[in-house]
């Protein structure tokens, strides 16, 4: 049985905008633009899993605004992951079926408790669902100080008008095949080594064995190897679904 893939390590927004990998770019771009609209302490965004699960799968960008925040960015995405999640009413999988695009806390009952955010000061006030024909493929949660007041009517407003922006642009890059390069830092965030990820990232644009021992300048039986660690590294079973995770699309 496959192994379960590793939670990718969240990106800080300064190191996503410049990051070789074109989502981790837009997705600390798109931050820049929804709490732009809706000035906010903290936000993350994060792709959806094919299961609806969120900050599963790299890239995850979080952007901090607060000089006041020193925040444990590690610990609170664990956290979160293993049981803060179940209890947050803006939780993807609660809204993958429904026609939803942007919500406020007033969406969900008032603002949502989470002791581990509250520790630090912080509450969820407004989640953005970005869609790929229908399928949700990427959430991003805007935070503000517990003594902070909600968006207002109109701040939730805007941000329904630049939704669709961040979503068409998120597919656009999306649809672009991504370079070794870029796919081999992908890999690296989801937990592979140097070598592994700089082998998968190549076996995932189709190269042979044998071309990849000639770009890498290794033996063929260290290509097997490095190939057959980082399938069972990412939980995959061939070089399909290694392909297909890169694209996003598994």
């Amino acid at each position: 049985m496959p192994s379960r893939q590793p939670t990718p390590k969240p990106l800080r927004h300064d190191s996503a905008r410049q990051s070789g990998d074109d989502r981790a770019r837009l997705m600390a771009h798109a931050l820049d633009a929804l709490t732009a609209v809706v000035p906010a302490a903290a936000a993350v965004i994060s792709p959806v899993d094919r299961k609806f699960g969120v900050f599963t799968v790299a890239p995850v960008v979080v952007r901090i605004d607060s000089p006041t925040l020193s925040l444990d960015v590690e610990r609170i995405h664990f956290a979160y992951l293993s049981r803060a999640g179940a209890e947050d009413p803006f939780e993807p999988r609660r809204w993958a079926n429904r026609n939803v695009t942007v919500l406020g806390s007033g969406d969900v009952g008032g603002v949502p408790r989470c002791d581990l955010l509250a520790a630090h000061g912080l509450s969820r006030r407004a989640a953005v669902f970005l869609r790929d024909r229908g399928r949700l493929v990427a959430y991003a949660v805007l935070m503000r100080g517990l003594d902070e007041p909600d968006p207002a009517a109109g701040e939730i407003e805007r941000l329904r008008r630049v939704q669709p922006l961040v979503e068409e642009a998120l597919l656009l890059v999306g649809e672009r095949p991504a370079t070794p390069a870029a796919s081999a830092e992908l890999l690296r965030a989801r937990g592979l080594t140097r070598r592994e990820a700089e082998v998968a990232a190549l076996a995932a644009t189709g190269a042979t064995n044998a071309e990849i021992a000639s770009a890498l300048y290794i033996s063929l039986n260290t290509v097997k190897t490095h190939i057959g660690r980082a399938l069972a590294k990412l939980g995959l079973r061939s070089r399909t679904e290694l392909a297909l995770s890169l694209s996003g699309r598994r």
